[in-house]
């Protein structure tokens, strides 16, 4: 990926938080599109408990923002990928 497609993709993804913003609570398309992170990732992890959600009628899974922020900020979480993402710098920073 070069340097101009990763600053696209997380402008996108910095985009997509800002609109995610108002939302207390994301579906699981959002929250895949939110963090990044596949839904069936996020399918493991709720399989897991390894990533805390809520369940509408016992069907719809349901994320909070903030659990998901405190879950991606936390090191002991993240993968290698999701490191560089989030420690990515522009050249000359």
């Amino acid at each position: 990926m070069s340097d101009l497609e990763a600053i696209n993709e997380r402008l996108a993804r910095i985009e997509e938080m800002i609109r995610n913003r108002e939302k207390p609570f994301l579906s699981l398309e959002e929250a895949a599109e939110y963090t990044g992170i596949p839904k069936a990732t996020l399918y493991g992890y709720v399989h897991e408990r390894k990533i805390p959600y809520h369940k509408l009628n016992g069907r719809r899974l349901y994320f909070s923002v903030e659990d998901l922020n405190d879950y991606i900020l936390n090191a002991e979480n993240r993968t290698e990928a999701e490191d560089d993402f989030l420690n990515f710098k522009l050249p000359g920073e």
